[in-house]
């Protein structure tokens, strides 16, 4: 819609759905804007923290291997202790992890032989 003004102006009015549209554009142009600055930011600085950090799932999973002993210990009983440490990851997640790295990819980058003797693991 076209208004004329006192002064011969053309003043164009903008619906209100166009400028609902318009600000949603922007909005959007100005959160890709943002990831890429946060993306480029965090590949420069990095993640650095003076805090120590935690053992994570894989090192907990070999701890609990290593403390089993002779006993050894199910992949069950591992996702369960997991799940207690790590409350804030997904079961699956962990379940996926512990599928991958027992008992082969574990032996060989630990160095130590991981057998599975009756649904347990162990070190021999």
């Amino acid at each position: 819609m076209t208004k004329k003004s006192s002064k011969s102006e053309i003043v164009v009015e903008i619906s209100k759905e166009d400028q609902i549209n318009n600000a949603k554009t922007a909005l959007d142009n100005a959160k890709k804007v943002y990831d890429e600055a946060k993306s480029v930011y965090q590949k420069l600085v990095g993640k650095k923290s003076t805090e120590p950090k935690s053992p994570g799932v894989i090192s907990s999973i070999f701890d609990l291997i290593e403390k089993s002993g002779k006993v050894g210990v199910l992949k069950t009983e591992i996702l369960a202790s997991l799940v207690t440490r790590f409350p804030d990851r997904t079961s699956d997640g962990m379940q996926k992890t512990i599928n991958v790295q027992l008992p082969s990819r574990m032996s060989k980058e630990k160095n130590v032989e991981i057998i599975k003797v009756e649904d347990k693991f162990m070190i021999k």
